[in-house]
This record gives C-alpha cells, structure tokens and sequence, in this order.
C-alpha cells in the first residue's frame, strides 16, 4: 500500500531513477556516487558471496574495482518487478549483467538476477541491500544484446562492435540501464 500523497506511478518513476542513478554510477566508475545511493547501513552481495557492509566499504571497494578489474565496463539490466512490501519498503528484481570493453552481449555465464531492496528515510528513497545472482541460463542458450532494447539473443548470435547510438549504450535515461553481473 503506497501512501494517498503519493501517485503509484510517481513512487514506481522514483525507484526507477533510483536504479538508473545507481547504475550511471557504475557506467562513469564513481564509487563514491554509487554508494551515495545506499543507506548508511546498506549492503551489497556480490554473486559468489562476497559482502560489502556500510557506505563506506562500498564505495571503497566498489572504486578499486572500477579502477581494476572492472575498468571500462557496462552495465546492462531491466527491471522485471517492483513490489511494496510497506510504504516505505520496496523489493526491486532486475535481469542483467556486465559488459566489457568490446562485448555488446552479456555472455549467457554473466546473466544475472539482481534484487534491490529500497527504503524511504525521511522521503528519500535509497538502496538498503542488494544482492546479486547468476542465472542458470547456460542451457537455454540464450544471451542479452547491448544493441536491442532487452530482447534475448540466440548463443552465437551476430554480435556488431561496441558503442554508438545503440539502445542499451551509454546508460541514457529510456536506454537499458546496468546491474552488477
């Protein structure tokens, strides 16, 4: 139940942004505008277990891989549900992953699942947790394209290079937004 000063709608826009600030975050490598977005006490849950805790573990380690091991990259996902569980509580489900440099498809081992829970303190909404999970898609063999607007791509698919004014490039506000894959 959403609160009667607040459109449904407008709540749904604001999560959204929320995710979409999170995620222009990770496209420009800024830990620290990427951590921003969480609650002081936020957490992050990598796919392989790994767990950040507090503001300030993320952005500190979120910049280090942003200068190392995930320089460069892309991030790609849609939001596939959005549920209030109170007001002020929301469960965000995206379908996504990374991109590296020269990749314009999310390999079918980087898909993943990602869930954002949000809260709003004080009328500002931010992350609380977020999890990651690998999706076990090997076997449908299917891929996400960077070039179509979340459409599913066949294993071996024509893959065209890189950037441009594609859908899902550049993390534009109406382009395919990103997720840690």
């Amino acid at each position: 139940m959403i609160k009667k000063d607040a459109e449904p709608d407008a709540v749904e826009s604001k999560l959204q942004s929320l995710v979409r600030r999170v995620l222009a975050a990770w496209e420009r490598g800024d830990g620290r505008a990427l951590a921003a977005e969480f609650a002081d006490d936020g957490d992050v849950v990598f796919f392989e277990g790994s767990c950040l805790q507090g503001r300030a573990q993320i952005e500190a380690v979120m910049q280090h891989l942003f200068e190392t091991t995930l320089r460069g990259t892309r991030c790609l996902a849609q939001v596939k549900a959005l549920r209030f569980v109170t007001p002020e509580v929301a469960l965000i489900q995206t379908l996504g992953g990374v991109v590296f440099p020269k990749e314009t498809v999310i390999p079918v081992e980087r898909c993943s699942i990602q869930t954002f829970v949000a809260v709003r303190i004080r009328g500002t909404w931010s992350v609380a947790s977020f999890q990651n999970m690998r999706m076990q898609a090997a076997s449908l063999g299917i891929q996400h394209r960077a070039d179509e607007p979340w459409g599913l791509a066949r294993r071996g698919a024509y893959q065209e290079p890189a950037g441009g004014s594609s859908p899902g490039a550049g993390g534009r506000e109406g382009d395919a937004w990103g997720a840690w894959g």
